[in-house]
C-alpha cells in the first residue's frame, strides 16, 4: 500500500493495528522511487524509433539490440543483477518499465548523444 505526506496518520494507524495482529512479526519499509513518465516513456520511444529509421532497421529489433547487447553497442542501459538456472549473480539490462524516472532520463540523454554521433535529424 503507498501512503502520501498527507496520509501520516493513516499509515501510522495501518502499523500500529498490524503489530496488534502480528506481536512477533516485522514489517519492512522501503523509500518509493517513482516510476518513469508518460512524456518520458512516449520520448523515449521516438528517439529509439529515430535511430532506428535512420539506421535502417525496426525499432524492436534496435530496442532489443540496445538492451541485449549493451556491454559492447551501448553501455548506458541501465542493469539489474538476477541469478541465474544456476544460482550465479548476472547483470541484465533492465525493461523500460522497470526504469526509474532518473534512470529514463539519464537513458534518454544518452540516446540523444549516439543519435548525435550518427547524424540523425530527431523528429521530437
Amino acid at each position: 500500500m503507498r501512503f502520501g505526506i498527507d496520509q501520516q496518520a493513516a499509515l501510522i494507524d495501518r502499523v500500529r493495528i498490524y503489530f496488534i495482529n502480528n506481536p512477533d512479526s516485522a514489517l519492512w519499509v522501503e523509500q518509493y522511487k517513482p516510476p518513469r513518465t508518460d512524456g518520458q516513456q512516449a520520448l523515449i520511444h521516438c528517439v529509439i524509433r529515430d535511430i532506428a529509421n535512420h539506421s535502417g532497421c525496426g525499432e524492436d529489433w534496435l530496442k532489443t539490440m540496445l538492451k541485449r547487447d549493451s556491454e559492447s553497442v551501448f553501455p548506458h542501459w541501465p542493469k539489474k543483477v538476477e541469478k541465474n538456472r544456476h544460482g550465479d549473480q548476472v547483470l541484465i539490462a533492465k525493461s523500460e518499465s522497470q526504469l526509474t524516472k532518473a534512470e529514463e532520463s539519464e537513458l534518454i540523454e544518452r540516446l540523444y548523444a549516439l543519435g548525435a554521433e550518427w547524424g540523425i535529424t530527431w523528429t521530437k
